[in-house]
Order: C-alpha cells, then sequence, then structure tokens
C-alpha cells in the first residue's frame, strides 16, 4: 500500500510434365519472399514495434508526489492504489506500458477508480540507473510521465549500447525542458540515493524482477495483459 500522496503538480498428385514444373528461379524467389516475411515478423515481434500510446488522454488527471517522493497519477479518493515497480529499460515494462496500461488509464484511471504510483528501479545495470535518475529530474519541471512516455517509446534493445546522457537530452527537449536545468540536475546526479534507495526497498519487498504490481497490498509479478484467458489472470 504506497503512503499517502499529499502534494499535487497538475494516457503485434503426381509428378508435372515439364512444362508444368515450377522453375527454379520461381521456387528461389518464393522462399526469398517467405523469409523476408518471416524477418519482418520478428522484428514487429521486438519490444520497440509499434506506436506508443499517446498521452493526450490524460489532461484532467491529477498528478502528484507521495510522502516518500513517488509519482502518482489519478484522484487522491480512489480506493484501490496501483503501485508499479518498473525499471525504464526492461522490455517486458514496455511490453505493459504499450498494450495493458492505456487501458488500465482509460478505464480506471482517468475515471477516478485507481491512482497509479510508479516506483522505478536499477535492475537491469548502471544505464538504467541513470535513465531512472533523469526521469526524477524531468519531474522537477512536472514532465515526469511525459519523460516515462518518451523513455519507453524511445527504449533500445538490451543488445544495443545503453542509453545515456544524450538520450535524456532529446528526451528533455522533446517535452519542452529547460535544459540548463535538466542537465545540472543529471549531472549532479541528485536522485541516485532515490534510485539506489528504491531498487534495495523492491528486492526486500521481494520483487524479482520487473514490472511488479502492488495492487493495494497484494503482489503481482509480470506484464499481465488486460483482459486475461483461462488460467492468465489480467488487469
Amino acid at each position: 500500500m504506497s503512503k499517502k500522496p499529499e502534494q499535487k503538480t497538475g494516457s503485434r498428385a503426381g509428378r508435372a510434365a515439364p512444362s508444368q514444373r515450377t522453375s527454379p528461379w520461381v521456387i528461389g524467389g518464393i522462399v526469398g519472399i517467405a523469409v523476408l516475411v518471416v524477418a519482418v515478423m520478428v522484428q514487429a515481434a521486438r519490444p520497440n514495434a509499434g506506436p506508443a500510446p499517446s498521452l493526450a488522454e490524460q489532461s484532467g488527471v491529477d498528478t502528484g508526489l507521495t510522502q516518500a517522493g513517488y509519482y502518482y497519477r489519478g484522484s487522491l479518493e480512489a480506493k484501490v492504489v496501483v503501485v508499479e515497480y518498473e525499471d525504464l529499460r526492461c522490455p517486458r515494462c514496455l511490453d505493459f506500458f504499450k498494450d495493458a496500461e492505456p487501458k488500465v488509464f482509460a478505464e480506471y484511471v482517468k475515471t477516478g477508480m485507481v491512482r497509479e504510483e510508479s516506483r522505478l528501479v536499477a535492475y537491469l545495470g548502471p544505464a538504467s540507473q541513470a535513465a531512472a535518475e533523469a526521469a526524477y529530474c524531468a519531474g522537477e519541471q512536472g514532465q515526469y510521465w511525459e519523460f516515462r512516455h518518451q523513455a519507453y517509446a524511445n527504449q533500445k534493445d538490451e543488445r544495443d549500447t545503453p542509453v545515456g546522457r544524450a538520450d535524456f537530452v532529446k528526451y528533455a527537449a522533446a517535452v519542452g525542458l529547460d535544459q540548463g536545468k535538466f542537465t545540472n540536475c543529471y549531472d549532479t546526479q541528485r536522485y541516485g540515493a532515490l534510485v539506489e534507495q528504491t531498487t534495495t526497498q523492491a528486492q526486500k519487498a521481494g520483487v524479482a524482477g520487473t514490472p511488479t504490481f502492488f495492487v493495494n497490498g497484494t503482489k503481482y509479478e509480470g506484464a499481465y495483459p488486460f483482459t486475461g484467458s483461462g488460467a492468465q489472470p489480467g488487469f
């Protein structure tokens, strides 16, 4: 259960006659096309595939900071509080961000039934630590959720060069931050201790991977779909 928010800041048949046989060139072409189609499907299945959800529908939703310094969005009167431990470099977090989160937001957060709280952890190394610190720096200018959106929308494959300062500056520019204030905050590692503390806190709470959710204190691990089927639960 998250602590009560206290500070406001503001959405994959027989043998053919010679004349009827298929030319080896045609067969080769068909195989080539098939390989191309499979390659496209594989690429589409990567975490970065597909457009990120829009932030436009999030206007009018309360946002702010909890007493512990974590960002929330949704009504202070909501009966259900969903705390998400997330890593901005985590591909499964990206899956949730693209697929289920927009529906959860539209049906539960925006309607006042749920308040969502984000807690950033560094489970995937120094680059995750840096990304989380940058997001909190964006939060100083009231753009935490927007920066988080940029981080997921531009998430790199874990096999690629990790994100770094140049990426964060681009995200900051995309959401209209004061670059001087942002880079000063980031370069001085103002939120380093908070991210380290949150990561330790998550581990002590039994968070083995991201995303992990605590719904009114009950833990759920994994990028759950919005609607489950069979034995698969959903939000």
